[in-house]
């Protein structure tokens, strides 16, 4: 699975949390790599600075993380 959160890059306080979502009809057999295309949900965001962070969930239950900065103007 995969989660999108996008956080105030100032407080940290969280603005969107699409919550963990299947990506299981992006898999294709024989392939580890799994490409997932998902539009950004900033749409209602001020303007201001941020931090995106995606976590992918490994078949273990591990989750990879990673995290950006990111500006609306």
């Amino acid at each position: 699975g995969v989660r999108i959160r996008v956080l105030d890059r100032a407080t940290g306080q969280q603005k969107v949390n699409t919550g963990v979502k299947s990506v299981g009809s992006f898999e294709r057999p024989g392939n580890p790599v799994v490409p997932i295309v998902s539009p950004l949900p900033v749409a209602g965001l001020p303007a201001g600075a941020y931090k995106l962070e995606v976590s992918v969930m490994r078949e273990t239950g591990d989750p990879v993380v990673r995290i950006t900065d990111f500006t609306i103007q």
